[in-house]
């Protein structure tokens, strides 16, 4: 008895959490934050990695939860005197603790904002996910015990053994995962879209090593680019080696495409699985716009100038499919 109520109570509050974390993550993405915009980026990933490891969370725990809770359910209804159980008890009241605590810090929480002047809309719907989940949780088992009592007073049976009422809450509570799981997807991506932006986060990094690689092998001889990409694999006139291993595409298990284009300059291309070419600056200060924005497909960089290690501005896309017109890059420039 001890080992289900235990596996049940601790399940139910890891799946409250990883509701928690997924709906916060959302009013993230919902509910602009005006001084974000320097992390914009890092709160991306950050807020999309969430998303996926509280879905992964409502997976594993909901069915734990669900199969221990029926489990209970059905020795009470089997032995009506369970709902005297003191172990019963005992848990039932620690969740409804747990969750007034959790409800207390919530309003301080808010009152603390109001104090403050934070009334923008984030932090609010925070604090009513927040003030809902723990509400629903108190509820819930109050009506438990309430109906313990009820049993106990030989008032008659209690509403909660019915099989009515384990059906309907089985159902609301996997409606009501699976709607949260389904908004948190839809904004962070299926799996299949987490391992293209994986992937091409993997091409972007290549790039950028082949392109420093580049630039070194260029300073051993006389500021001219090698004709293959493969002559980066071999070790200079100084005695090092610009790169130990070519990196190859992650996905098609290729080179990746290089080709000298005259005037001391090269191009490097990449087919890339995601458009990022609408994303903002990313946080990483040597991650430079241009080897960071790319549409979907095919896309080259042009190399040799400006040198690696210049933090673009906003106008200088190689990446880029059409040239921008000098006024828009003069725009952006000043802004």
């Amino acid at each position: 008895e001890t080992y289900l109520y235990f596996v049940s109570l601790v399940s139910l509050y890891f799946l409250v959490t990883a509701i928690g974390m997924v709906l916060f993550q959302l009013m993230n993405k919902w509910i602009g934050d005006p001084g974000g915009s320097i992390w914009s980026e890092f709160s991306k990933q950050y807020r999309d990695g969430a998303i996926r490891g509280g879905i992964a969370s409502m997976i594993v725990f909901l069915p734990f939860y669900l199969f221990h809770w029926l489990k209970i359910g059905v020795e009470v209804n089997r032995n009506p005197f369970r709902h005297g159980s003191k172990i019963r008890a005992r848990w039932l009241h620690v969740t409804v603790f747990f969750a007034v605590l959790v409800l207390m810090f919530d309003l301080v929480a808010l009152v603390t904002g109001i104090m403050n002047g934070e009334l923008s809309g984030r932090p609010i719907a925070k604090i009513a996910i927040v003030f809902v989940l723990a509400a629903a949780v108190i509820a819930y088992h109050v009506f438990l015990l309430v109906q313990d009592r009820k049993v106990i007073a030989g008032q008659g049976a209690a509403i909660t053994d019915s099989l009515f009422f384990r059906a309907v809450f089985a159902a609301f509570l996997v409606v009501s995962v699976g709607v949260v799981a389904g908004l948190g997807l839809a904004n962070a991506g299926t799996p299949v879209t987490a391992s293209q932006m994986r992937n091409d986060d993997r091409r972007l990094t290549d790039l950028r090593q082949v392109q420093l690689a580049l630039e070194l092998y260029a300073d051993d001889n006389q500021q001219a680019y090698p004709d293959a990409i493969g002559a980066l694999a071999t070790t200079g006139p100084s005695g090092r080696k610009y790169m130990g291993k070519l990196p190859k595409d992650p996905k098609t298990g290729l080179d990746y495409e290089y080709r000298r284009t005259g005037a001391g300059g090269y191009e490097l291309c990449a087919n890339f699985e995601t458009d990022k070419s609408q994303d903002e600056q990313p946080y990483y200060s040597y991650q430079s716009d241009d080897i960071y924005r790319h549409g979907k497909g095919r896309a080259c960089m042009a190399g040799g100038a400006p040198p690696p290690g210049r933090i673009f501005q906003p106008g200088d896309n190689p990446f880029a499919p059409a040239p921008v017109p000098s006024a828009a890059r003069s725009t952006a420039r000043r802004h």
